[in-house]
């Protein structure tokens, strides 16, 4: 449901056909099965909590300074930023 209302504020055109609603469930649900499924594993192999913890922290960190979390895009160099803006 929340995917439906993001999907709404963000102005996507929606469907709610029964089939579209199916899959968008069984999208989230093999997403989140995905990504639980990969959690579990690197705590079976890692033995201790803070090796954990480290391990989750080499796999943010590059996505964290990658997003715009911590500086905005306009001060970004031009080409550097992803989307429309640029090919400017």
């Amino acid at each position: 449901m929340i995917i439906y209302v993001l999907a709404f504020v963000m102005g996507v055109r929606l469907r709610f056909t029964p089939l579209s609603v199916a899959g968008v469930v069984l999208f989230v649900i093999l997403g989140s099965a995905t990504f639980s499924t990969f959690s579990l594993v690197i705590a079976s192999i890692v033995k201790t909590r803070e090796r954990f913890m480290g391990i989750g922290q080499i796999l943010t960190m590059p996505l964290f300074f990658a997003s715009n979390a911590i500086y905005p895009l306009s001060l970004m160099p031009p080409g550097s930023t992803p989307g429309p803006s640029s090919t400017r």
